[in-house]
Parts: C-alpha cells; sequence; structure tokens
C-alpha cells in the first residue's frame, strides 16, 4: 500500500498541508514505489480529499504535488469519489478548481497556486484561496501571496457582485513576483460602506500559459455567532445527529472544531494535544458520547 500522509484521512485532523516534509513525503514514497517495482503499473486510486476538512488552498497545493509526482514517475492516478465530494447527483463539481488542477497536473503541468499557512505549528492560518475584509476595518491595498510557477495573470473575471465582468490591471489589480494586490479603489467598490457580511463576488483567475483558472471568492467578514450558546444531551437525543446553528458573519463554513471534556481533556483524537494549533483537539467525523462533556470550541474562518 501507498501511504501518502495523514492529509488524505479525516481522523488524523489535519487541515493544512503543502510544507517542505509534506513534499518529500510524499515524493518519497511514489518514487520509492516506482523505482522498486520498475515494471509492474502502479495505480494511486484513492487519493481525494474532503471539503469540509481542508482549508482550500492546501488542498489544492496537495492535488497539484501529488499528480506532478505521479506524472513524473510515471504513475497513474484515479480519482475516488466515492463521497460525492467533486461529483454529486446534480452533476456538478463541490471545487471545480481541484477539478481542474488535477487535469493539467496529469500533464505535467505546475499549476499557479495561492500561497499558505503550512506548518500546523503557526499560531494563526493565512490563505489566498479567498480574499477577506473585515467589516469596520480601514479599506486598502490588499495583498495576496501566490506560487506563480513561472505562470503570469491573463485576466480576472468577477461575477456575483458590484464588480467589472473583467478586471482592470494596472487599476483593479497589479501583479509582482509573489503577490497580487488589489487597489484601495477595487476594494472599496467590492466591499462599500454599509455592506453586510458575506460573499461578495466570486472571481477567476486566468493564466497566460497552460494552467487551472483558479476560483477566489471575496468575503466580507465579521464575528461569527452561535444561534444557541447552551444544548442538553439526554440519552434519547445522544442517538441522533446534534445540530447547531450558526449566524455567519462572513464565510459561512466552520473551519475546526474542538470538543472538551470537563477536565479539560479532548474528547475525541486525544493525542492531537501535541499538535500544533491549527490541530490541536481536532474533532472529526466519529461518533461522539457525551458524558462528562463540557462543550464544543468552533474555529472559523479566517482562523485569526
Amino acid at each position: 500500500m501507498l501511504y501518502l500522509g495523514s492529509f488524505t484521512a479525516a481522523a488524523f485532523g489535519d487541515t493544512i498541508w503543502g510544507s517542505a516534509s509534506d513534499k518529500e513525503d510524499m515524493y518519497n514514497n511514489i518514487h520509492w514505489a516506482r523505482t522498486n517495482y520498475t515494471n509492474v503499473p502502479i495505480i494511486i486510486g484513492e487519493f481525494g480529499i474532503g471539503t469540509a476538512q481542508t482549508e482550500a488552498a492546501a488542498r489544492w497545493k496537495y492535488y497539484d504535488f501529488v499528480v506532478n509526482s505521479a506524472y513524473n514517475s510515471t504513475t497513474s492516478v484515479m480519482l475516488w469519489d466515492a463521497s460525492g465530494t467533486f461529483a454529486s447527483n446534480t452533476s456538478t463539481y463541490g471545487d471545480e478548481t481541484v477539478l481542474d488542477i488535477i487535469i493539467h497536473a496529469a500533464k505535467g503541468v505546475h499549476n499557479a497556486l495561492p500561497n499558505s499557512t503550512e506548518n500546523d505549528s503557526d499560531p494563526s492560518y493565512w490563505s489566498s484561496a479567498q480574499l477577506f475584509q473585515k467589516l469596520g476595518d480601514p479599506i486598502q491595498d490588499t495583498n495576496l501571496p501566490f506560487l506563480w510557477n513561472n505562470k503570469t495573470v491573463k485576466s480576472i473575471s468577477c461575477s456575483g457582485g458590484p464588480c467589472q465582468s473583467t478586471l482592470r490591471k494596472g487599476v483593479d489589480y497589479t501583479t509582482n513576483q509573489q503577490n497580487i494586490t488589489f487597489t484601495k479603489s477595487f476594494m472599496s467598490s467590492l466591499f462599500p460602506s454599509g455592506a453586510q457580511p458575506g460573499l461578495k463576488a466570486n472571481m477567476v483567475f486566468h493564466f497566460d500559459q497552460d494552467s487551472a483558472d483558479l476560483r477566489i471568492p471575496a468575503y466580507l467578514w465579521s464575528k461569527p455567532e452561535l444561534a444557541i450558546t447552551k444544548l442538553t444531551i439526554t440519552n434519547a437525543t445522544a442517538q441522533n445527529d446534534l445540530w447547531i446553528p450558526f449566524k455567519y458573519a462572513g464565510m459561512p463554513e466552520v473551519a475546526m472544531a474542538t470538543a472538551q471534556m470537563v477536565n479539560s481533556s479532548y474528547l475525541v483524537n486525544s493525542w492531537t494535544q501535541w499538535r500544533g494549533p491549527m490541530i490541536k483537539g481536532a474533532a472529526v467525523s466519529r461518533v461522539l458520547s457525551f458524558f462528562s462533556f463540557h462543550g464544543f470550541l468552533f474555529d472559523m474562518f479566517v482562523r485569526l
């Protein structure tokens, strides 16, 4: 069995990926299999990861690297999507950018990618897979770091908000070797005074060379709130799904949930107490026992 790392298994709680050690481990495992079984066809058949448990920028880096590593090692890949992460009953894709990245990487293309936190010991998280503006903060030029991989932004289309259908280079944005910068005037038009938190626009980056299109949403955000602050669990209700309503104020997703006991230990995945703050106490999909349970702690985007 070819091991691609803990990022592929939600049970490990990993939400970020892309460090030098992540890449080294993955490449070495694929390369080891190829060099030790030179005359045997190899298929990497189950390397999909869920969108609910992982950060977008991390997913995009992961898929680009694993498919490129397989390509360079003359190894085939097959995306096994039994969970419907990409293909649903409506024939739409949950993360169209991932599909685009896989198709290009399968041709040996190193895609342009948003940069992001890669070390789970970092005290906070940042990502260029979304454009965030905090409600009430001054509007200013905003930089998003990117891994261009020798690609150049050809155009940026924009929809679903108060932006032009095609952004104007030099007016709405500029680029350099490390960043794309959205200008103060563009940010002001996207996040006008009096606007309410939420999704304000969807941008798609197009490149001058063969590379996946990158879909970057723009959010105005504020502090989210729980719609309720207390739940009573009985023996009867403990057998059912537990629904906790949120009043989202920006990106409508939970980044991570921590389930804690009254003695401050973690209800599940207690071994994550030795991981960094990005993963510590991660309560992933699992049947929970609520005896002696204290409560949940939810980490929301933008993960400050």
